[in-house]
Parts: C-alpha cells; sequence; structure tokens
C-alpha cells in the first residue's frame, strides 16, 4: 500500500482521510480489470466501491432505478 494524502467528502458530507492507495487485480465475469483502491478506516455496510473510472473502462451502463 503507498500513503495517500487525500481527504474525501462522505456522503453524510462528513470527510474521512484516506489512509493509502493499493492496486489489485478484479474479476467481473470474464473481465479482469486493475483497479488503485482509497483505503479509509470507516463502518461500511459494503467492502468496496467501484465508481466512475471503472464504470467508463467497463463499459458498464448503471441503472437508475
Amino acid at each position: 500500500m503507498r500513503p495517500n494524502g487525500l481527504v474525501v467528502k462522505a456522503f453524510d458530507g462528513s470527510r474521512k482521510t484516506v489512509i493509502g492507495e493499493i492496486n489489485l487485480p478484479i474479476t467481473i465475469g470474464a473481465c479482469e480489470f486493475q483497479i488503485t483502491f482509497q483505503v479509509m478506516k470507516v463502518n461500511a455496510n459494503y467492502s468496496c466501491l467501484l465508481g466512475r473510472p471503472w464504470i467508463h473502462e467497463a463499459g458498464a451502463v448503471t441503472s437508475t432505478l
């Protein structure tokens, strides 16, 4: 993991410090992607979020439902 001095704005408007970042391969179906993850110490109901850069790289279609 590489150090990273980013501060991100959470959904609730609070600011959270990024501990570091790491590049990891993820496999979705038959496709593999190298993703840079921002590592944070937060209580969440999910393990990771795949944001807009991944959506564009994968050619994914998002749902508005």
